[in-house]
């Protein structure tokens, strides 16, 4: 009897430190600083914000025009434009009427709107390489991957306790 409660408890030893190994090495895997989490948010919350800014600071070019007249948009990628849309401007634009003449348009403040398109692809870029450093897609794989890691710890605790037990 003896010698199967030895036995058993063997067993039970054994895989108590299996599974400490496996929760320690999920936990590694996953691994995820809090400063690179809180670094990736900042980063989106800047990308947002400036977003919104350019958005604000650019100008909307609305056309309505009748069946078969044209315009054509310079400015970014030249572009023949028919029938109605809208297009925000964050650069100069000259829009080229049928009849030969054109607009010169250009968005408010159009400094502000060349930084602020600066400081978006610098955060924008920023944002892609933490991301890629992390080997992840997107903000929200990141929380989840640092949630999964403060699981694969909190079992790991677990695994040592039960190892601790069977001592």
């Amino acid at each position: 009897q003896e010698a199967a409660r030895l036995a058993d408890a063997a067993t039970a030893a054994t895989q108590a430190e299996q599974a400490m190994r496996d929760a320690r090495a999920q936990a590694d895997a996953l691994a995820v600083s809090p400063q690179a989490v809180k670094q990736l948010q900042q980063l989106q919350g800047q990308c947002e914000r400036l977003q919104a800014q350019l958005e604000v600071a650019s100008t909307s070019l609305s056309w309505r025009l009748s069946r078969g007249a044209q315009l054509q948009v310079d400015g970014g990628d030249a572009q023949a434009i028919d029938g109605q849309g809208t297009r925000t401007l964050t650069q100069a634009t000259r829009v080229h009427l049928a009849n030969g003449d054109s607009l010169h348009i250009v968005p408010g403040g159009i400094n502000d709107v060349q930084q602020l398109q600066t400081q978006l692809h610098t955060a924008q870029a920023q944002r892609s390489a933490v991301l890629q450093d992390l080997g992840a897609a997107d903000l929200a794989a990141v929380q989840a991957r640092a949630q999964a890691a403060r699981a694969a710890s909190q079992a790991l605790a677990l695994a040592r306790q039960a190892l601790q037990g069977l001592a």
